[in-house]
């Protein structure tokens, strides 16, 4: 599964929004709202999304992972701070 499709899928979990209609952006105004705000929450979880093929769990390089979720936090912080 591609990333894009795994992400709409989870904003289709969390909002109770049909994915069909999130693929489709067949969205009110309300639920675009709701979709990018769950979204947005999203982006500031530690989750890792590997959506090469072949990858099993013994291949996955946690400690790398780990640190590069910390580098873009900190660049994100830095980011929020420069635009302040």
């Amino acid at each position: 599964m591609k990333r894009d499709s795994l992400k709409n899928r989870m904003i289709s979990a969390e909002t109770g929004i049909p994915f069909r209609r999130i693929k489709m952006k067949n969205l009110n105004q309300k639920e675009q709202k709701l979709v990018d705000m769950t979204y947005d929450n999203f982006e500031h979880l530690p989750i890792f999304m590997q959506d090469s093929s072949g990858v099993t769990i013994d291949k996955i390089n946690w400690p790398k992972l780990e640190n590069q979720y910390l580098k873009q936090k900190v660049s994100q912080l830095e980011a929020r701070l420069n635009a302040a």
